[in-house]
């Protein structure tokens, strides 16, 4: 979790082998008399190919993604412009989204193929059952997400032609997000290989996070 040096850290000793057999595979096509011909060629590229697909899977080891933050419901209008104060517009029909930015980030990296799991609270309610459901269809282990007495998190938001946004956020349930949850829970996303936090969550709670993930 120490960014891009850790991550070049990680990396080193695998590219290191790679090199290493290829000069390997080179030495025994001298050794065995084989010339640049074919059978030199096709020694040569199997054994590449076995060395790139042992470096694919110990790098599946280094796949495992922790999100600890916000898990919302989205209530998604498309209006012709911002209504002013007072004023009320009519929209488009309502559109119904999992999302909250934790989520989000869960569902993109298990769709990326990273093995993810999701640490967050929501209410005891159908949009916390929504929410956890559209996220194990996508493969996120949900295990980590904690149902509590408070409201899901909802998001209500007004999408303008031009692509433009207004959110009001009410957090509900986000709020459980606290230290205490993120202690009972350190066990699974404190060894994770990427750790993700965003600030949709309880500050003290992300500050918390950071510092045990640094040590």
């Amino acid at each position: 979790m120490g960014g891009v040096n850790s991550s070049l850290a990680l990396l080193t000793p695998y590219v290191i082998t790679i090199v290493a057999l290829i000069l390997a595979a080179l030495r025994c096509a001298v050794r065995s008399g084989r010339g640049p011909g074919e059978a030199s060629r096709k020694y040569q590229r199997e054994s590449t190919n076995r060395t790139i697909n042992q470096f694919r899977q110990r790098a599946v080891l280094m796949n495992r993604v922790a999100v600890v933050g916000s898990a919302n419901i989205d209530f998604v209008v498309e209006v012709p412009r911002r209504p002013d104060a007072g004023e009320t517009l009519l929209g488009s029909d309502l559109r119904v989204f999992a999302g909250g930015k934790g989520g989000n980030q869960a569902a993109a990296a298990a769709r990326a193929g990273a093995i993810t799991a999701f640490y967050a609270c929501v209410g005891r309610d159908e949009n916390g059952a929504l929410i956890r459901s559209r996220l194990a269809e996508v493969g996120v282990n949900v295990s980590g997400v904690d149902m509590v007495d408070r409201p899901t998190g909802t998001t209500v938001i007004l999408v303008t032609p031009d692509g433009e946004n207004s959110i009001v956020v009410s957090p509900g349930a986000n709020h459980a997000l606290d230290i205490e949850f993120t202690k009972a829970t350190v066990d699974g996303w404190s060894n994770a290989d990427i750790l993700v936090l965003n600030l949709e969550s309880p500050l003290r709670t992300v500050e918390h996070v950071a510092a045990m993930a640094a040590k």
